[in-house]
Parts: C-alpha cells; structure tokens; sequence
C-alpha cells in the first residue's frame, strides 16, 4: 500500500473513530430525552431503530438542537453549570446562551469536516505543493485539505463536545 494510502485511511479512521464518539453521545441524549423508562424492551428497540439509528449525524444534530429549545433541557443544562462550569480550551462555560453557542459551533465545525472527509474521495495526488502529511479531499464541489495538525485540533474540538454533550450525565428524565 502507498503512503498516500496509508495517510488516507489513517487521517479517515481518526476523522471518523473521533466523531463517532460525538454521534453515540447525540443517540443517548435523544434517547433519553424522548423515551419513557417504564417502556418495554420491543418499543424501545424500534424507537432506537426508527427514530435514532435511522438519522444522519446532521439530522441527529438538527433534533438536539430542537432538545436545546426545551426547558427541561435547559433547566438541566443551567443547574449543571450553576455547581461545575465546562473549562474549554478557549473558555469558560458559565451559562446556557455560550453553553448553546459552543456546543453549536462545535457541531457544526465537526459535521462538515466529517462529512468531507467520510464521503470525499482522496485528490492528493492532483495537487504538486502538498505539505507532509496532508492529505485533500473531494466532495462534491468541495475540497478539503487536512493534515496531522488538522486532524489534531478536530480531536481536541471532539473532546470539547463530549464535555459539553455530557453535561446532564444522562439524566433528563425527570
């Protein structure tokens, strides 16, 4: 296999692994957000498969934000940071208008770069002045290039949406 192959697949399977862990936590907080617990095991197992499972990472993502519109969520979300703030890189989570911009633009920014990556094909070989490792992909009309710091900084955005993602500790049942 080439090297350009090898990069390829390495920077796919980080991508992807990475925002995996994202899409997971979004399946759980619809879950929970929606399903009653004295529900049988048959009806929780269609739900998950008609109304969870069934979604794009974009559809699950636009339905989270219709959870973020919730009260009950809301309420949750702001008794959480009330007694622990989220520490990100770049700032302090205190209250539920950054908690709801960061959590959106962290999603938004994973998405695209997700999807790029997921359904683009690898054009490196077209291109003459790539850096080391730095791979581009096509989709669509897009290209995107993207290389190990890239790949990292993807990485630490997850990290950051999982804290915010797991602010309720899964219970939002009341």
């Amino acid at each position: 296999m080439s090297e350009n192959k090898k990069l390829e697949f390495e920077t796919r399977g980080k991508i992807l692994s990475s925002s995996l862990l994202i899409e997971e936590l979004l399946n759980k907080i619809i879950y929970n957000y929606f399903i009653l617990k004295s529900i049988d095991k048959i009806t929780r197992s269609k739900f998950l498969d008609l109304f969870i499972f069934s979604k794009t990472f974009g559809r699950k993502k636009l339905i989270y934000i219709e959870i973020l519109k919730m009260d009950r969520y809301k309420q949750k979300v702001e008794k959480s940071l009330i007694s622990a703030p989220i520490e990100l890189q770049t700032q302090t989570i205190t209250n539920y208008i950054s908690f709801k911009k960061a959590i959106n633009d962290n999603l938004n920014e994973l998405i695209e770069t997700r999807n790029n990556i997921a359904h683009g094909f690898d054009l490196s070989k077209a291109f003459i002045a790539l850096e080391e490792n730095e791979v581009v992909f096509a989709n669509k009309s897009r290209l995107t290039k993207i290389n190990n710091k890239d790949v990292d900084n993807f990485i630490k955005i997850t990290d950051e949406t999982i804290k915010l993602l797991e602010i309720t500790k899964g219970k939002i049942q009341d």
